[in-house]
């Protein structure tokens, strides 16, 4: 998780980054240090033509079990276009 302001102009969120904030300032990291993975990706010379893959903390990781199950996608697509009013 990243600590940003995406949520300032929700009143609950804001009370909730306020007593939160403490907690959050040991676990939750900077917008600096949330954004170098996607930084070390875009300009990282041994990534060059490398498409398809999962990062986190600048390095590779493997994809999670759901992530590859079609029922999971299927149920998704549905629930997005129910949510949406897109078909």
């Amino acid at each position: 998780m990243v600590r940003t302001d995406i949520g300032r102009h929700v009143p609950f969120f804001k009370l909730l980054s306020y007593l939160l904030f403490p907690v959050s300032w040991l676990l939750v990291k900077s917008p600096y240090e949330g954004c170098q993975t996607v930084l070390h990706c875009a300009v990282s010379e041994e990534l060059q033509g490398i498409s398809g893959r999962y990062y986190a903390n600048c390095a590779e990781e493997p994809w999670s079990k759901v992530s590859s199950d079609d029922a999971v996608a299927v149920q998704l697509w549905n629930v997005s276009e129910e949510v949406t009013g897109i078909k």
